[in-house]
């Protein structure tokens, strides 16, 4: 069974801005070095599952020493002080409580938790610790995972002594693998100026050492909230998006990750786009939809964002809906030839000239449909006239390709794939 020998204290921790970085964790090795990253403080933490450990453990038949160990003074290599604390036979029960009198007790997470990690029937330790610092902020900490090997602990697993990255927080810790040993889900949160985001590590026993057995990163999705399901098991973070208005309207992200026996790692999906009520993530979808060919779906999507008073816009509601409605207006005419509707399409062609004239808002788009429509009726090839298309937008970037880029969230759109826009996408 996993125990936790913590007070379970809950509060919200201050959020702290400070630069990016990558590399966060390490595996403890011979001869291995904590690399640099820079991180804030930890938001709130959540505390790990209470689950039973799937083998029936004991405790870790280290003799008690007479007297008892003390576990240092307040200027200390408190990694090494641990060890030798613990290999003296000191006492687990009473371990977070001389953390606390270090001033190095963590409230937002349990600091002190027991479980079997090795499936050796011991129960082994994981301790997580603040490090001292002269700054206030940010918070900073670090997590240790000692292996009981019989008759002595092992330090096999640690995050990097630094305090450049904030409080290592738990997501579970759990047999997650099915193999009846507990794994270990752990975060590192890291903020820039605007926006947090997550490093995430599943940390599972793979017969010889811990390791790493997530692939891909979470690094990238802002904001993200980190959730642990059950049945089947799964990692999901959804990126909740940046903080910034430079970044334009927010859209959520989701990422999942699911165990793999064969590939013995949690391995991610493809991203998820959460629904949205913006105009604009209206038009990426109907733009996605015809890039797969799903034209009836396309089509729909572009007379919804035409259509939808409901619908939000950004910084400017009368000038957007008028040019976004524009440029679905004129896809509506690609999408139509697409489905071989050549009276449709010319329907199309037609609104766009009453809706968006010349001398009004969106015009700009009524004049890239009009070139496209000139080639088509030459050529009768669609390619041929999104060329027409494009080069008019290369003209004219800031009536075409500015007016669709909403904030660096968003994709970009680049004039030469107009017509197919998904393909012109960069993040």
């Amino acid at each position: 069974m996993i125990e936790y020998k913590s007070r379970f204290a809950i509060f919200l921790s201050l959020f702290v801005l400070v630069g990016l970085s990558c590399n966060f964790l390490q595996i403890i090795s011979p001869g291995s070095e904590s690399s640099e990253t820079q991180s804030p403080n930890p938001t709130n933490f959540i505390i790990p599952t209470d689950a039973p450990s799937p083998v029936s453990s004991v405790a870790c038949p280290i003799q008690a020493q007479s007297p008892p160990p003390t576990l240092g003074a307040e200027s200390f290599d408190f990694t090494s002080a641990l060890t030798e604390y613990l290999n003296k036979g000191g006492s687990i029960d009473e371990l977070e409580i001389k953390i606390e009198e270090l001033a190095l007790l963590i409230q937002e997470t349990p600091s002190v938790i027991e479980g079997d990690f090795n499936g050796d029937g011991f129960y082994d330790l994981v301790v997580s610790v603040l490090l001292p610092s002269e700054e206030v902020y940010p918070i900073s900490g670090q997590s240790l995972v000692f292996l009981c090997q019989g008759a002595s602990y092992e330090l096999i697993y640690s995050t990097p002594q630094t305090t450049q990255i904030g409080v290592p927080r738990f997501y579970a810790i759990e047999d997650l693998t099915n193999d009846g040993i507990l794994d270990i889900i752990l975060g590192i949160e890291n903020c820039g100026a605007h926006t947090c985001f997550t490093h995430i590590e599943g940390l599972t026993w793979t017969g010889e050492k811990f390791e790493n057995r997530l692939q891909g990163s979470s690094d990238d999705l802002p904001t993200p909230l980190i959730e642990i399901n059950k049945n089947p098991t799964e990692i999901v973070v959804t990126g909740e998006g940046v903080a910034s208005v430079g970044a334009g309207p927010n859209r959520g992200v989701e990422r999942h990750w699911v165990w793999d026996d064969s590939l013995q790692s949690f391995i991610p999906s493809e991203d998820i786009l959460l629904p949205s009520s913006y105009r604009i993530h209206a038009i990426h979808d109907a733009d996605q939809a015809l890039d797969m060919g799903e034209i009836v779906a396309a089509i729909e999507g572009y007379n919804n964002v035409r259509d939808n008073n409901r619908l939000l816009d950004w910084v400017d509601p009368v000038r957007e809906r008028a040019n976004l409605s524009a440029y679905a207006g004129f896809k509506l005419i690609v999408a139509h030839l697409m489905d071989d509707d050549q009276i449709k399409a010319e329907t199309s062609l037609e609104e766009l000239r009453v809706q968006f004239p010349e001398g009004e808002i969106g015009a700009a788009f009524t004049s890239m449909a009009e070139l496209f429509w000139a080639e088509f009726l030459l050529t009768n090839d669609v390619e041929a006239s999104c060329m027409s298309a494009s080069d008019y937008a290369e003209e004219h970037p800031a009536d075409i390709t500015e007016i669709l880029y909403f904030g660096y969230a968003n994709p970009s759109y680049a004039a030469e794939a107009l017509c197919q826009v998904i393909d012109s996408l960069s993040p």
